[in-house]
This record gives C-alpha cells, sequence and structure tokens, in this order.
C-alpha cells in the first residue's frame, strides 16, 4: 500500500547540540570573580553578551555593607519563594513600581504552581549596566545566578543568569527593575499552566487555547512510541514549554518558516556562575503558535523526542544524521519508499540538487529538502543494515569528536558500512524521486 506523502512543510528544527552549542557560548561570555574579592577590587567592568561594557560610576561608595545587604535580600527572596510567603516577597520590591510589582508577582505565582524543590541566588561581584530606575538613588546591577531545582523533573538545580537591578532606597536595597535575559526560566514573564506526570512538566500560557493536559497527553503518548522505535529507555524527566515565555523559537536558515520547536539541554552551574555542573533537564521548547499541531499531529513532538532519548550523541553527529533519524522515527512505521508524493513543490529543487549529503555549511538553505533527503539517508541505513547498526554508526562519530561530524564522515561510513559518500547520496536521491513514480 502507498500512502500519501506531503505537502513538504516540514517542521523546522534545531537538534540538541546546536542549541546546546549556542546556550554555552552565551553563559561563557559572563566571566564572574570569586566571591571572596573585595568590593571594590571586583566590583569591574563587565558587558553582557549584547551589552557594552561598564563600571561602577564611584565604586568606592559601593560598600561591602551594599553587599552584605544585597545578599541578604537575596536569601530573603529565596525563602519567600520557597515557603509562598506572598507578603513577603513583595516586601523586597521597589514600592513605587507598579508595573514591576505586576511582572513580579507573575514570577512568584509561577514558582507556587511548579514543584520547586530548591531555590537559591547567588551573587557575584561583577556587574552590568543597570536598568533605569525611578529618582537619583543609586543603583547597582551585579550578575546574580538563580538555581531552580523542580522535584521529580530535574536532576540539579537549573541555573541562569537574571537581569536585577537593585535600587537603594533610604537605606535599605530593594528590587528596582528586572530584565529578562537569554536562558531556561519559563517561570518568569507570563503567568503558566501546569500538568505533570511522574517524568513529564508541561507549562502552557494561562488560558492558552491548547491547554497543558492536552499537550502532555501527546507527549506521553509519543514518548512511548519513539522509545520503542529507538530501543531506548525512557529514564530521562523531560521540560516542554509552550510558553510565551523566555527566547523566541528561531527562524530557519534560508526559511520564513519558524520553528515548531526545538530540544537541548538545560544546564547547572556553580552557585556563582563559573562552572558547569552538568545538565539539569532536557527541554522541548514549542512554539507557543503551533501548539495546536503538537497536539493534532505528533510527528513534530515525535521529532523533537528523538533528539531528547539520543541526547548523549551531542553535537558530534552530522545534521543529516541527528535530523535523518528524528525524521524517520517521526513518520516510523510510515516509509517513504511505500509513500507517493501529493505535490511537485519539491521535484525541481531536487533535480538541481547536486547528489551529495547535505554538507553543514548548506543546511537549512532548502530546509524542505534538506530534511527530506536525511530522512531517506537514514531510512536506507536502517532498512538495508538494520537499527543496530545505526547505533554503531553515532557511535563511531562520537568517538571521532568533531563538530558535527565535519572531515570524518568518508572514513566512519567506511569503518561502519564500507559505503563511500557518494554511493549513499545517490541512495537517498533515488528514494525521493521515487515518491513521485507512483
Amino acid at each position: 500500500m502507498q500512502t500519501p506523502r506531503g505537502p513538504w512543510r516540514r517542521a523546522a528544527t534545531v537538534p540538541a547540540g546546536l542549541a546546546r552549542l549556542a546556550a554555552l557560548l552565551v553563559l561563557g561570555s559572563a566571566t564572574t570573580l570569586a566571591s571572596g574579592c573585595s568590593v571594590v577590587d571586583g566590583l569591574g567592568a563587565l558587558g553582557g553578551p549584547d551589552e557594552p561594557p561598564t563600571s561602577v560610576a564611584d565604586p568606592d561608595a559601593i560598600t561591602e555593607s551594599d553587599v552584605d545587604a544585597i545578599e541578604a535580600l537575596l536569601d530573603r527572596r529565596a525563602r519567600t519563594l520557597r515557603t509562598g510567603d506572598r507578603a513577603g516577597f513583595l516586601a523586597t520590591l521597589d514600592p513605587g513600581a507598579k508595573r514591576l510589582r505586576r511582572s513580579q508577582l507573575a514570577y512568584f505565582d509561577n514558582l507556587q504552581r511548579l514543584p520547586v524543590d530548591r531555590l537559591a541566588f547567588g551573587l557575584t561581584r561583577t556587574v552590568r549596566p543597570p536598568a533605569d530606575v525611578r529618582g537619583d538613588d543609586r543603583t547597582l546591577r551585579p550578575v546574580v545566578w538563580e538555581h531552580v531545582q523542580l522535584a521529580g523533573i530535574t536532576d540539579k538545580p537549573v541555573s541562569n543568569e537574571v537581569g536585577v537591578t537593585f535600587v537603594d532606597r533610604d537605606g535599605q536595597w530593594l528590587v528596582g527593575a528586572e530584565r529578562a535575559l537569554p536562558g531556561t526560566r519559563p517561570w518568569y514573564g507570563g503567568r503558566l499552566e501546569v500538568a505533570r506526570d511522574d517524568r513529564v512538566l508541561v507549562l502552557t500560557d494561562q488560558g492558552a487555547d491548547v491547554g497543558p493536559e492536552a499537550v502532555l497527553d501527546t507527549a506521553r503518548s509519543a514518548l512511548d512510541d519513539v522509545a520503542e522505535v529507538l530501543g531506548q529507555p525512557e529514564d530521562r524527566s523531560l521540560l516542554l514549554d509552550a510558553t510565551t515565555n523566555g527566547e523566541a523559537v528561531p527562524v530557519a536558515k534560508g526559511s520564513a518558516e519558524e520553528a515548531a520547536a526545538i530540544s537541548y539541554d538545560a544546564l547547572s552551574r556553580t552557585r556563582l556562575g563559573e562552572r558547569s555542573r552538568g545538565v539539569a533537564v532536557g527541554v522541548v521548547k514549542a512554539n507557543p503558535d503551533d501548539v495546536d499541531l503538537l497536539v493534532d499531529s505528533d510527528r513534530t513532538m515525535r521529532h523533537e523526542l528523538v533528539h531528547f532519548l539520543l541526547d548523549g550523541y551531542g553535537r558530534s553527529l552530522p545534521l543529516w544524521v541527528a535530523e535523518g533519524i528524528a525524521e524517520y522515527v517521526a513518520y516510523y512505521p510510515g516509509l517513504l519508499a511505500t509513500s507517493v508524493a501529493t505535490t511537485d513543490d519539491l521535484r525541481d529543487e531536487l533535480a538541481a540538487r547536486p547528489v551529495e549529503l547535505t554538507p553543514q555549511s548548506r543546511w537549512g538553505d532548502q530546509p524542505s529538502l534538506d530534511y527530506l533527503l536525511a530522512e531517506a539517508c537514514v531510512e536506507h541505513l536502517v532498512q538495508t543494515y538494520g537499527l543496530d547498526r545505526f547505533y554503531d554508526l553515532m557511535d563511531a562519530f562520537e568517538r571521532a569528536d568533531q563538530p558535527y561530524g565535519q572531515g570524518r564522515v568518508r572514513a566512519v561510513l567506511r569503518e561502519v558500512y564500507g559505503l563511500v559518500p557518494d554511493e549513499l547520496a545517490r541512495e537517498s536521491f533515488d528514494l525521493v524521486e521515487s515518491l513521485y513514480e507512483g
């Protein structure tokens, strides 16, 4: 029986390795100084990833007692957030900043809906440019790290730098402003709705058209299916963020389409953010505008959950391997070999395309065709040689330890399959061309 295939609108996704690499580059640009430094020596010039370097206008005006007061304030905020002390939390805010108080209350309420097990802040002795705060009182924006552990979901606390500006009101340091920064912090921003089971936590916007329970049902079913096809244990917890909070979902290179979802690892860091402590939790970030697609058809969900379950391979896989296995499993048991195209959209693109495995530098120029050819490569390998041999392929790329397998494709294909890249590329092109012959 032949299965219709098309139209060729694929989820323009980013593999876990790419997203993790981007996150590490952002985090790595923030250099912090040891907590034990003196305040005058430590409060020096430092710019953020998208900010110019700055320095305290009058370093001698910032004393150790000021830093001690801000540390005490952060400890008090952490305690009120852990215990649900709403009045105590409000007392840490500049009372005249009404917009700030509204956003901070949403932050407070969101954390009360989550299974928070641990919450702490780390105050460093480095600074960034402070936000504008009303009045002429002293302001200070040291680099502050937030660490949130969710019971049963995160293996370690999720660590994020938070853009808090403090203001000195009549000798009392208070939170005067907060700017959202890149990271994994879906609890900061708009209000949430939450659903969870033993290993999956789903967050959606409050009042979203598709609520968290529907997303959770789809995610759980898809996760079971994907784990069975891959032969992988479901021993990792998942944070599925379908909110409008945090960073926007990226747009694929060369495409006007937004990604339906991306997958990556949220990291845990030491208290002052000096170094990584490893992965806190695997995250699927869904495009909040496309949540209905995740529920109506689980192919995009299955695609991202492949990245989630195969996360241990990191960024050592070529994109045609990482995305190909995700597409193969997303459509399985449907195969390209038993499908027919329902549109001619890609036929001309395919005819003009060089017969080669899509190189890293060109991935995303023709997103729909890139994903389709990657799926064809993996389908040919798995259907011809078996899934165990495909794991051997991924293991070989992991041992080679080159970003996206660059420079190692020919050697690895020869080692595992006795193939050369041109042979595999020809097989994948033939498989896609067969879609138009049914």
